[in-house]
Protein backbone atom coordinates (compact mmCIF):
# COMPACT_ATOMS: atom_id res chain seq x y z
CA UNK A 1 0.00 0.00 0.00
CA UNK A 2 1.20 3.47 -0.66
CA UNK A 3 2.87 5.35 2.31
CA UNK A 4 0.52 8.53 1.80
CA UNK A 5 -2.88 6.02 1.76
CA UNK A 6 -1.50 3.83 4.93
CA UNK A 7 -0.83 8.11 6.87
CA UNK A 8 -4.19 8.37 6.00
CA UNK A 9 -5.88 5.31 7.12
CA UNK A 10 -3.95 5.01 10.49
CA UNK A 11 -4.82 9.65 11.17
CA UNK A 12 -8.55 8.15 10.62
CA UNK A 13 -8.35 5.22 12.57
CA UNK A 14 -6.24 7.79 15.66
CA UNK A 15 -9.22 10.53 15.08
CA UNK A 16 -12.31 8.01 14.67
CA UNK A 17 -10.92 6.55 18.21
CA UNK A 18 -10.07 10.11 20.05
CA UNK A 19 -13.37 12.15 18.48
CA UNK A 20 -15.60 9.34 17.32
CA UNK A 21 -16.91 8.58 13.69
CA UNK A 22 -19.68 11.44 12.99
CA UNK A 23 -17.09 14.53 15.02
CA UNK A 24 -14.16 13.57 12.21
CA UNK A 25 -14.26 15.65 9.60
CA UNK A 26 -12.13 15.10 6.72
CA UNK A 27 -10.60 18.36 7.43
CA UNK A 28 -9.45 16.52 10.35
CA UNK A 29 -7.73 13.07 8.50
CA UNK A 30 -6.05 15.48 6.03
CA UNK A 31 -4.27 17.93 9.11
CA UNK A 32 -3.75 14.35 11.03
CA UNK A 33 -2.10 12.96 7.94
CA UNK A 34 -0.15 16.48 6.93
CA UNK A 35 -2.03 15.93 3.41
CA UNK A 36 -3.93 18.26 1.66
CA UNK A 37 -8.16 17.64 2.08
CA UNK A 38 -7.87 17.25 -1.80
CA UNK A 39 -4.97 14.75 -1.61
CA UNK A 40 -7.57 12.57 1.24
CA UNK A 41 -10.26 13.13 -1.66
CA UNK A 42 -7.85 11.23 -4.36
CA UNK A 43 -7.54 8.46 -2.27
CA UNK A 44 -11.36 8.15 -1.06
CA UNK A 45 -14.44 9.25 -2.25
CA UNK A 46 -16.14 9.98 1.32
CA UNK A 47 -15.43 9.31 5.13
CA UNK A 48 -17.66 6.07 5.04
CA UNK A 49 -14.73 4.55 2.22
CA UNK A 50 -12.20 5.73 4.99
CA UNK A 51 -13.32 3.40 7.86
CA UNK A 52 -14.44 0.27 5.15
CA UNK A 53 -10.83 0.52 4.27
CA UNK A 54 -9.49 1.31 7.69
CA UNK A 55 -11.30 -1.89 8.50
CA UNK A 56 -10.11 -3.93 5.64
CA UNK A 57 -6.27 -2.80 6.13
CA UNK A 58 -6.44 -3.72 9.95
CA UNK A 59 -7.86 -6.99 9.19
CA UNK A 60 -5.41 -7.63 6.23
CA UNK A 61 -2.71 -6.68 8.58
CA UNK A 62 -3.63 -8.39 11.52
CA UNK A 63 -3.66 -11.62 8.87
CA UNK A 64 -0.21 -11.52 8.64
CA UNK A 65 0.41 -12.32 12.62
CA UNK A 66 -0.43 -15.66 11.37
CA UNK A 67 1.92 -16.56 8.81
CA UNK A 68 5.10 -18.50 10.09
CA UNK A 69 7.54 -20.33 8.14
CA UNK A 70 7.42 -23.98 7.72
CA UNK A 71 10.49 -25.17 9.00
CA UNK A 72 9.49 -23.51 12.73
CA UNK A 73 8.19 -26.42 15.14
CA UNK A 74 5.54 -26.74 16.93
CA UNK A 75 6.33 -24.67 19.86
CA UNK A 76 8.29 -22.03 17.95
CA UNK A 77 5.48 -21.59 15.56
CA UNK A 78 3.03 -21.16 18.20
CA UNK A 79 5.52 -18.57 19.96
CA UNK A 80 5.44 -16.44 17.00
CA UNK A 81 1.81 -16.37 16.58
CA UNK A 82 1.04 -15.44 19.89
CA UNK A 83 4.04 -12.57 20.20
CA UNK A 84 3.25 -11.37 16.51
CA UNK A 85 -0.67 -10.86 17.51
CA UNK A 86 0.34 -8.86 21.19
CA UNK A 87 2.58 -6.63 19.16
CA UNK A 88 0.19 -6.28 16.90
CA UNK A 89 -2.41 -4.75 19.68
CA UNK A 90 0.46 -3.03 20.85
CA UNK A 91 0.86 -1.38 17.74
CA UNK A 92 -2.52 -0.92 16.74
CA UNK A 93 -4.34 0.00 20.15
CA UNK A 94 -6.07 3.08 18.58
CA UNK A 95 -7.80 0.86 16.17
CA UNK A 96 -9.36 -1.16 19.18
CA UNK A 97 -10.21 1.94 21.30
CA UNK A 98 -12.09 2.54 18.05
CA UNK A 99 -13.99 -0.80 18.19
CA UNK A 100 -14.31 -0.63 21.59
CA UNK A 101 -16.82 2.57 21.06
CA UNK A 102 -18.72 0.32 18.36
CA UNK A 103 -17.63 3.04 15.46
CA UNK A 104 -17.43 0.36 13.23
CA UNK A 105 -21.11 0.10 12.44
CA UNK A 106 -21.58 3.36 11.13
CA UNK A 107 -23.93 2.08 8.29
CA UNK A 108 -25.22 -1.55 7.22
CA UNK A 109 -22.57 -1.55 4.19
CA UNK A 110 -19.71 -0.79 7.06
CA UNK A 111 -21.36 -3.81 9.22
CA UNK A 112 -21.08 -6.43 6.24
CA UNK A 113 -17.90 -5.34 5.48
CA UNK A 114 -16.26 -5.88 8.64
CA UNK A 115 -18.02 -9.28 9.14
CA UNK A 116 -16.84 -10.21 5.91
CA UNK A 117 -13.17 -9.19 7.22
CA UNK A 118 -13.34 -10.78 10.36
CA UNK A 119 -14.43 -14.41 7.99
CA UNK A 120 -11.53 -14.01 6.25
CA UNK A 121 -9.06 -13.55 9.23
CA UNK A 122 -10.54 -16.33 11.11
CA UNK A 123 -10.35 -18.74 8.27
CA UNK A 124 -6.99 -17.51 7.27
CA UNK A 125 -5.43 -17.82 11.06
CA UNK A 126 -7.94 -21.39 11.65
CA UNK A 127 -5.90 -22.73 8.81
CA UNK A 128 -2.68 -21.75 9.45
CA UNK A 129 -2.86 -22.70 13.19
CA UNK A 130 -4.26 -26.25 11.63
CA UNK A 131 -0.82 -26.68 9.95
CA UNK A 132 0.92 -26.07 13.28
CA UNK A 133 -1.80 -28.67 14.84
CA UNK A 134 -0.16 -31.14 12.51
CA UNK A 135 3.22 -30.00 13.13
CA UNK A 136 2.70 -30.71 16.59
CA UNK A 137 0.76 -34.06 16.23
CA UNK A 138 3.82 -35.15 13.82
CA UNK A 139 6.29 -34.17 16.74
CA UNK A 140 4.52 -36.24 19.07
CA UNK A 141 3.44 -32.93 21.17
CA UNK A 142 0.05 -33.46 20.42
CA UNK A 143 -2.23 -36.61 19.93
CA UNK A 144 -3.08 -38.13 17.18
CA UNK A 145 -6.72 -38.97 17.50
CA UNK A 146 -7.07 -35.09 17.86
CA UNK A 147 -9.22 -33.13 15.44
CA UNK A 148 -6.73 -30.41 13.62
CA UNK A 149 -9.64 -28.27 12.88
CA UNK A 150 -11.29 -28.11 16.07
CA UNK A 151 -8.31 -27.85 18.13
CA UNK A 152 -6.94 -24.69 15.76
CA UNK A 153 -10.74 -22.89 16.52
CA UNK A 154 -9.62 -23.36 20.41
CA UNK A 155 -6.67 -22.68 20.16
CA UNK A 156 -7.06 -19.61 18.12
CA UNK A 157 -9.75 -18.61 20.34
CA UNK A 158 -7.18 -19.00 23.22
CA UNK A 159 -5.73 -16.59 21.65
CA UNK A 160 -8.42 -13.70 20.62
CA UNK A 161 -9.60 -14.10 24.47
CA UNK A 162 -5.68 -13.36 25.85
CA UNK A 163 -6.08 -10.20 23.28
CA UNK A 164 -9.53 -9.52 24.54
CA UNK A 165 -7.61 -8.99 27.78
CA UNK A 166 -4.65 -7.22 26.59
CA UNK A 167 -6.99 -4.51 24.91
CA UNK A 168 -9.44 -4.08 27.93
CA UNK A 169 -6.39 -3.72 30.19
CA UNK A 170 -5.02 -0.82 28.13
CA UNK A 171 -8.58 0.71 27.38
CA UNK A 172 -9.91 0.70 30.96
CA UNK A 173 -6.56 0.59 32.11
CA UNK A 174 -6.41 -2.16 34.97
CA UNK A 175 -3.05 -3.95 35.97
CA UNK A 176 -1.72 -6.77 33.92
CA UNK A 177 1.56 -7.77 33.36
CA UNK A 178 1.52 -8.15 29.38
CA UNK A 179 4.89 -10.64 29.72
CA UNK A 180 3.89 -12.78 32.14
CA UNK A 181 0.28 -13.46 30.79
CA UNK A 182 1.83 -13.94 27.29
CA UNK A 183 4.23 -16.31 28.56
CA UNK A 184 1.35 -17.92 30.51
CA UNK A 185 -0.73 -18.32 27.32
CA UNK A 186 2.14 -19.44 25.13
CA UNK A 187 2.94 -22.31 27.96
CA UNK A 188 -0.62 -23.27 27.82
CA UNK A 189 -0.56 -23.93 23.92
CA UNK A 190 2.42 -25.33 23.95
CA UNK A 191 2.13 -27.58 27.13
CA UNK A 192 -1.04 -27.94 28.25
CA UNK A 193 -2.30 -27.82 32.10
CA UNK A 194 -0.73 -31.27 32.83
CA UNK A 195 1.90 -32.28 35.25
CA UNK A 196 4.70 -34.00 33.04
Amino acid sequence: MEQTKERIIKSAIKLFADKGFHETKVEDIALESGVAKGTVYLYFKSKEEIMDTCLEFIFSEASKNYEIPDELNFSDSIRMVVEKNFKFVDENIDFYRMLSKGIYSTSKDTKMGRRYCERKLFEKATSSMEKIILKGINEGKIKKEVSPKYLAVTFINTIISSLIMVVNSKIKGFELNENEYKEEIINFLTGGIYEK
